[in-house]
This record gives C-alpha cells, structure tokens and sequence, in this order.
C-alpha cells in the first residue's frame, strides 16, 4: 500500500484548500525550506503579489500564490497589477496548489521572459507542498490531516536543498528500474540524481524509503505497508542499517525488495551485503541534457552563466538544480567563486543541521581533490563517528560531497583487521565551494578552527595546499611561510597556484618549483597580475631556442603572452610593460626573436576570445574585434618604441616586425566581418603608412627590406613610395607576371648581365642576395618559389661554362 500519511496529505491538497490559508502556509514552508528572507506582503499592500523577499525598493522577487486550477492566469493579472502598481519586483516565484508539468514551467518562463519583460525564478508547485507538508505536523492539522507519519515514507530521509523541476532524460533509468525484480544495488555519484529519480518512481507507488527509525518501528511500519521495495539512501555509509532491513524482511515475512542506494566506489561492498542483488549505475547526463535542467530550474541565460553551472555540475543534475538555485539568488560572478554556493547552500546547511555541519564541510574542503575519511573529519572535530557518518549522509543529498581523488595502494588491497575494508575518502564539489569554505571555516575570526592542527591530521598534509591558496585569494589571513613549507613543489599545478598569490610568492614558486614548471609559474604570475614584469622575463627565458610555431602549440611561452595581450581585459598599460621588458631583454642581449615577437604582440590591433555552447559544445562562438581609434591612436606611441629599437640595432631580425604591419595596412583581413569600421580602418592605415616610412629609412641600405616594404605599400595602395634596387627586386618578379617567372626569362636577361664577371663577384653577389631575403622574410612568401638566387646560379652554370665555380 502507498505511504498513508501522503496519501492523507494529496486528498487535502487536492480539495481546493483555503487560499488564505494556503498563502500563510506557503510563506512559512517555503521560508523554512528555501528562501530565509522571505515575508508575507502587507494586508493594505494591492500591488499583486502576496509575498516578498529582499528590501522593498529592490527585492530580490515577489511571491505569487494562487489555489486556482487556471495559475498562469493568475500568475500573468498579479505580474501586471504590480508593475501597473509601480512595485520594484522584476523577478517573481510562483506558488501554486496544482501540478506543473517540466513543459509548462519552461513554457511559462519563457512567457514571463519574453511577453512580461520579467524572470520567473522559481515554480513551485503541488508535488512541493505535498512533501513540505509531509514534514509539517503544524500545518497539516491546520488542513485537517490527521495521520501520522511511519518509518517507511514517500520521501527520502536525507535533507534536499533545491528547486523541485521535472524529471530529465532518465527515461532509460526508468524503464529498467521498473521492470528489477528483487534486490538492487543502485550505485551513482552524489548529486547525479539517484533519490530524485527514486521519488519520481515512488509515485507510482514503487517502493518507499527507510526513514531509519528503530528496527521494531520498521518492522511495524513494513507489516502495515506492505511495500514492493524498502530504498535505503546512501547504504554505503550505514551497513549496520542494510543488515537492520535485511533482518526486518526475515522477520515479518513481507517479501519486499531492497533497494541499496550507492556511490560508485563503495557498491561492490554494498553487494557484499545484499546477495544475488543487480546492480544499476546511474550515470551523469550529457552536457545538452544538463543545460534543459538548468532552464528547468529557471536559469533560461546568459550562455556564459549556463556555462559556469555546467562546467561545475560535471553532468550531475542534482547539482546542477543546486547550482542554478544559487544563481538565482546571485549573480555568476559569486557563483564562480563559490560565494552564493557558501551563502546559500552551505547557509542552508548550517540552518537545518547546525554548526558542526558547517565544520564538517569546512575539513573535507580543506583536504581538497584527495579527500579525508570520515575517522580523520571525526578526529579533527572531536565527533563521534556516527554522528560525523549522519552529517555526511545528509551533506550528501546536495551533490557536495564525493570521492576522493586518490590511487589504490597496496594497503588497500590487503586489509588488516583493524582496516578491514577500504577507507572512503571524501571530498568537497565543486571546487570553488571548497576555497570558499576553508575561508570561512578556518580564517572567520573568533570561534574558527585551527587549520595547523587540522591539516596534521591530512594524509599527506600538503593536500591542503591548494585549498588553503583558494581561501588566502579570498583574503583570509593564511600565514604564507607555513604555506609555502606545505606546498608540494613537485606538483606543477600547486606551483603555479601559490605563484597567483602575490610577488613574494611568485618568486618563491619560481626558486623551489623545478626548472620544468616555470612557463607555468610565470603563466599563472602574468595572468593574475602579482608580478607581471618578472613573470614576462621568465617566459621569454623560455621561449629561447623554443622553434615550435605559436599557432599550433597552446603552451609555447610567446603564444601565452600574445593570448594576453590580444585579451579584451589587457589594456595599453599591459602592452607598455611588453615593450619595456622586450626592450630590456634585447638590451641584455637576448634571444632577439622572441623579444621581437613580444614587441609584435604589443601592437597586435586585434582581440579575440572564444567560447563553447554550454551544452556539448556542438557550436563555438568567436567574439572578435578592433581596438578603437582611440586605443589605436595610443598604440602609435608603442610603434614609436618598436622602431625606437629597430633604429638602434638594425640588425635584428626586422622580419617579425613586417609581419606585424599587415593588419594596419589591410585591416579588411581581420577578423571574419570585413575589419573595423571606416573610421578605424583609416586611423589603422596612417600609423601603418607613418611606419613604413621610418621603417624605409632605418634600412635605407637593406634590399631586402626595402622590397617588402614596396610590396605592402603597393598591395595596400598607400600614398608612400619605397623602392627596391633592381638588381635585387629583379630576381623577386610580381606573380601577376607568372607566365614569365616560370619560363625563367627574369633569370635568363640577369645571367646574360652578369656573365663573364669574376666567380667571387657573382657568388658574393649571390650570397647578397639570399642573405637579404631571409634577413627581411621573403623566403616562402611566394615572392621566390623556387629561391631566385640559386635559380639564377643554375642559369650562370649553365651559360658561363664554369658550373663548378
């Protein structure tokens, strides 16, 4: 038989309650299980909306509560009375008395969005307040529900924050769990949607859940039930609890399957227990699927938000509703840092279990990807296990807890008595929660742990390294020699991490981390501005001898400067300091290349970042653009100090800078929209015309220098004459003439110049040549395919009789 307590509770909430009523009672239910701020409206307030969260000239929504079967109407008069009232509310939440299916919730959020100029954040509808109230004794009497409840429930035992949506592409799931028969062992990460995928079968009156009360209390709730199937949440953590309903089964004689809900890394012991069981794994939902749940949960946009959820979530949709729920309540950028997650989530935590719950939370977080076991958390704190064991279990329910990241050992394999299974490490999702937590936890003033004494209970204690960086980047007061002794300097990416933290640090990182992660290191202290000078001196360090080409290597030291500097966040400021230190690097007498490709990347007149769809990524987006032509008149000032240079040692390899000039002279080629307006463009071409002139007199006496840049002024149709001497210029002829340059007449009239001339002659004339076209870049530009010079010398050969010379 159904739990009879909810059946109570449906027949009451389906008989149209009293709609006074019911708006006191969803203030107080939705208050308690969801938003802390949230008021009923003034009785002489007729502005249409019956409750309210946040100050009352900007609050965070209105509350629109409604008993009538037609509740989009009822939601679309109040939206509109309000807004005719003046009220400030542009974000509502909807509570209502009948069923909304997952369709007409993005239908109606679509509808608020599009046609009332409004976000509807939430919907919470009967199904809700049939389970609020089934927790309710206060108000389901005051609905005339007299029962009571038993140790079997419709409802899990474990608390679950969140917003309620539709079931989402567990169709699947659904089909097989259906058709078991007998014992399961249902094993799933937390947070992927297990309990919700459970609750949605036990409507179809499937099995209901152990609320682990005393095993006499079971037995008598199962001889009165009767169930199909027992579901005990999270067995893994309470074994003693599965032997409990194993014994209760055996005892009563009601034939009821067990249904053991697992993590992944514990179910084959939780089969141990529970023989001749099937095991079903519940896997995390694709991307795409991930996205329809955050809209089911009211985020509809931005991309970039939906993003961020996912990217957190990592394909687990009881996370993702966690997530976007502190969205809703936030804006991204807090939930990037883990702020809404610690004030929201953790908040509602702390309210319904208590402080220690909070502690717990804060220990796991500090022991980071690795994790610590449930006798290490229980240490630290001074907590009995089980009590540490129930916290857990209950943390759990929200998608914030998981395994541990650690390897197998030895130790694990071969038990001892004392350890006779596997230590359970676990850890703290996502990670930004975690730094968030140790902040607060460890660093919060008076009343905060101690975290010394707790990380000498981690194994090994520089586990907490990162961690610990994540809180001292949120400004807690972590000391940084004890840090720095903790870091794990083998470890690349605790490295470069520490490096974010500050200048000190970064040279730190720099003089114990090994030589191989210093492009990293100097990353991380370019990104995050804490010594950009040194760390672009580093990366030039690097990019010495390094001949992979920028493009196709992500890593390349130069590649990581020019992503920077092309960044629409780096300023003139940032392309200044480029110059100074390239400069100051080829003064010491530097690998001139790559200080040159610095130099280039400060005047790189494009920007450009990328990004994917939030779902599988079926479509990336190219965000690109121009500077203004104000930030193009200011970058006029850092050619001037390119040339500065190029003046004082001319013979640096100038062909980067040719390179560089393209944009400014065609600003059509950028980008994949024709270039920047008219106006750019134009600002573009006179700096780009101005360098070409000081160019063509700094190497007034460099050929090759001088034909490149009469191609680019001719190609570019500039107003500025540069001309190559013909002896050079000759040997490079316009591909408008292709016909001849591949019949070789060009090279048959030079030879026919210069035969009978001195071999040392010709060959120095040769050498000339070819020393001057690499020098300013020609070679594989298609101005010499094949090489001039060496096919004027087959010609020589040839017509002079002398080949050997």
């Amino acid at each position: 038989m159904p739990d009879p307590l909810y059946a109570d509770i449906a027949s009451a909430i389906r008989q149209r309650l009293d709609g006074a009523a019911f708006e006191q009672c969803a203030v107080d239910l939705l208050r308690e299980a969801h938003y802390p701020g949230l008021r009923v409206t003034p009785p002489n307030n007729d502005t249409g909306i019956d409750g309210l969260s946040g100050p009352d000239d900007a609050p965070d929504f209105g509350l629109v509560i409604t008993t009538a079967k037609d509740y989009r109407r009822n939601l679309r008069e109040s939206v509109r009375r309000h807004r005719d009232a003046g009220g400030a509310a542009r974000a509502f939440v909807l509570a209502t008395t009948q069923e909304v299916t997952g369709e007409i919730r993005l239908r109606l959020m679509r509808d608020a969005r599009e046609q009332w100029g409004v976000r509807l954040r939430a919907i919470h509808d009967r199904g809700e307040f049939e389970g609020l109230l089934y927790h309710s004794p206060r108000w389901r009497k005051e609905f005339g529900v007299t029962g009571s409840a038993q140790a079997l429930s419709r409802f899990p035992a474990s608390l679950r924050p969140g917003v309620p949506i539709t079931l989402i592409g567990r169709d699947a799931d659904l089909a097989r769990l259906r058709a078991e028969d007998g014992d399961i062992v249902l094993a799933g990460k937390p947070g992927v949607g297990k309990t919700f995928l459970l609750e949605h079968l036990a409507d179809e009156d499937w099995g209901l859940f152990d609320l682990r009360w005393s095993v006499s209390e079971l037995k008598d709730a199962v001889r009165k039930m009767r169930p199909r199937r027992v579901v005990l949440d999270d067995a893994h953590l309470s074994p003693d609890r599965l032997a409990a309903v194993r014994q209760a089964r055996r005892e009563t004689g009601v034939g009821f399957g067990i249904v053991a809900v697992s993590w992944p890394g514990r179910a084959g012991e939780v089969a141990a227990l529970l023989p001749d069981a099937k095991r079903i794994d519940i896997k995390e939902l694709e991307r795409d699927r991930i996205v329809e749940v955050i809209e089911a949960a009211g985020v509809a946009g931005p991309e970039d938000l939906q993003r961020l959820i996912a990217d957190q979530a990592r394909g687990r949709a009881g996370l993702a509703v966690v997530l976007a729920r502190a969205c809703l309540s936030g804006g991204a950028g807090e939930v990037a840092k883990g702020e809404r997650l610690l004030g929201d989530l953790a908040a509602w935590y702390r309210r319904t279990l208590g402080d220690e719950s909070h502690q717990v939370l804060g220990v796991l977080a500090l022991a980071g990807d690795a994790g610590a076991t449930l006798e290490q958390v229980s240490k630290i704190l001074g907590l009995r296990l089980p009590k540490t064991s129930n916290f857990v279990r209950d943390l759990a329910a929200g998608g914030i807890i998981d395994d541990g990241k650690r390897p197998f050992s030895l130790g694990d394999i071969f038990a001892s008595k004392d350890r006779p299974h596997r230590p359970q490490w676990l850890c703290v999702q996502p990670e930004v929660l975690r730094y968030a937590l140790v902040a607060d936890v460890f660093y919060d003033g008076p009343g905060s742990l101690d975290a010394v004494s707790a990380v000498g209970h981690l194994e090994p204690p520089s586990i907490a390294a990162i961690p610990l960086i994540g809180a001292a980047r949120r400004e807690a007061n972590v000391d940084r020699g004890w840090l720095s002794e903790l870091v794990d300097w083998e470890d690349e990416r605790t490295a470069a991490e520490y490096a974010r933290l500050g200048p000190n640090e970064l040279r730190t990182a720099l003089d114990r981390a090994p030589p191989a992660h210093r492009t990293r290191i100097a990353e991380a202290g370019y990104a995050a501005g804490t010594d950009p000078e040194l760390a672009l001196r580093v990366l030039l360090e690097q990019a010495a001898g390094d001949e992979r080409d920028e493009l196709g290597a992500p890593d390349h030291p130069l590649r990581i400067v020019g992503d920077y500097l092309a960044s629409p966040g780096a300023g003139m400021d940032a392309r200044r300091l480029a110059v100074r230190v390239a400069d100051a690097w080829l003064r010491d007498g530097g690998d001139a290349h790559a200080g040159l490709r610095v130099l280039t990347h400060a005047v790189n007149p494009e920007w450009r970042e990328h990004s994917i769809d939030p779902g599988l990524g079926r479509t990336l987006t190219i965000r690109e653009g121009v500077a203004s032509p104000d930030t193009v008149a200011e970058m006029e000032s850092v050619w001037d100090s390119i040339l500065a240079i190029a003046e004082r040692d001319q013979d640096i390899p100038v062909a980067v800078i040719l390179d560089a000039l393209r944009p400014w002279v065609h600003p059509g080629s950028i980008g994949r929209r024709g270039g920047p307006d008219n106006e750019t463009a134009a600002a573009m071409r006179r700096v780009g015309e101005g360098v070409i002139r000081r160019l063509a007199d700094i190497f007034r006496e460099r050929p090759g220098v001088l034909y490149r840049l009469q191609k680019v002024a001719e190609r570019g149709d500039l107003p500025v004459r540069v001309r190559a001497p013909d002896s050079f210029a000759s040997l490079f002829p316009d591909w408008n003439n292709a016909e001849e340059y591949a019949r070789g007449e060009v090279f048959v009239r030079r030879a026919e110049e210069i035969a009978g001339r001195p071999a040392a002659e010709v060959a120095g004339t040769l050498m000339l040549i070819d020393r001057e076209a690499i020098f300013a870049g020609i070679e594989g530009r298609g101005e010499m395919m094949p090489r001039g010079a060496r096919r004027l010398a087959r010609e020589l050969a040839v017509r002079d009789g002398r080949p050997e010379e």
